[in-house]
């Protein structure tokens, strides 16, 4: 049986990845286009999402 608590953080890590990659699907879609300033706003978007995870690792260490 899961807690509460832990079906939250499940539930956090599973939209934390759908997020990385969307931004990465955006990233790979925008480099084919060539639509580089949507990939640099994609990119930067994934770094402020990997950054904030980051953090948050280094909090919990």
């Amino acid at each position: 049986m899961v807690t509460a608590m832990e079906q939250e953080r499940i539930n956090y890590i599973n939209n934390l990845m759908q997020r990385l990659h969307s931004l990465n699907d955006i990233i790979y879609e925008s480099l084919c286009d060539r639509e580089y300033v949507e990939a640099q706003e994609a990119i930067a978007e994934l770094q402020a999402e990997i950054k904030s995870l980051k953090d948050s690792l280094q909090d919990d260490l």
